[in-house]
C-alpha cells in the first residue's frame, strides 16, 4: 500500500510540474504529456520497447485535449456545473481510453475490464478539470484570473495520480509489471 502511495504522489508531482509547461501558450501543448509518459515509462514500463509509448502518449494527450475542446464548442456557452463538466469528462474518456490503448500495445494484449476501468478513471477524475474551465469564462469576459496556474496544477496532479496509478496498479495485479 505504501507503494502505492508513492506512486500516485509521483504522478500527482508530475502532472502538477508538467501542468506549468503550458503556462506560455498553447504552442507548448504537445510538451505537457512527455513527463507522464516518461514516468510511466520508468514505473512500469522498464524497458528501451517503451520508448515508442512516450509519442503515443503524447497523440492520446491531444486527441484528449481535442475531444474535451470539440465538445466545449459544440455544446455553445453553457456555464455551470453541466456545461463545464460534459467536455471534460469526454476529455477524460479519451485520455483513459487511449492510455489503455497503449498499455495494451505494450503488454501485447488488453482485457476488456481494464480497457472499461481506465476510461471511468480517465472520466471521473476530468472533473478535476471543471474549476480550471469555469475560471477560463471569467477571464473570456475579461477579467483577470492569476489563479489559473494554481487550478491546472492541481487538475492535472489529480487526473495524473488517479490514472497513472490505476494503470500502475492494472500492470502489477495482471502480473505483467516487470521484474527489477
Amino acid at each position: 500500500m505504501l507503494k502505492l502511495a508513492g506512486v500516485a504522489v509521483l504522478f500527482a508531482i508530475c502532472g502538477a510540474w508538467s501542468s506549468q509547461l503550458v503556462h506560455g501558450g498553447e504552442r507548448e501543448l504537445i510538451s505537457l504529456p512527455v513527463p507522464f509518459a516518461l514516468l510511466c515509462a520508468l514505473l512500469f514500463w522498464r524497458s528501451i520497447r517503451a520508448i515508442p509509448i512516450v509519442p503515443a502518449i503524447a497523440i492520446v494527450w491531444l486527441a484528449a485535449y481535442s475531444s474535451a475542446m470539440d465538445v466545449a464548442i459544440n455544446m455553445g456557452v453553457i456555464y455551470g456545473v453541466l456545461g463545464d463538466s460534459v467536455p471534460m469528462v469526454a476529455g477524460g474518456l479519451v485520455g483513459g481510453f487511449g492510455l489503455s490503448l497503449c498499455a495494451g500495445i505494450f503488454y501485447g494484449r488488453l482485457r476488456w475490464r481494464e480497457v472499461c476501468e481506465t476510461s471511468l478513471a480517465g472520466m471521473i477524475s476530468a472533473l478535476a478539470f471543471v474549476p480550471l474551465l469555469a475560471a477560463s469564462h471569467s477571464r473570456l469576459n475579461g477579467a483577470e484570473d492569476s489563479g489559473q496556474p494554481w487550478r491546472a496544477g492541481y487538475a492535472f496532479a489529480i487526473w495524473q495520480a488517479v490514472v497513472g496509478t490505476y494503470l500502475y496498479t492494472m500492470a502489477n495485479r495482471s502480473g505483467r509489471l516487470p521484474k527489477g
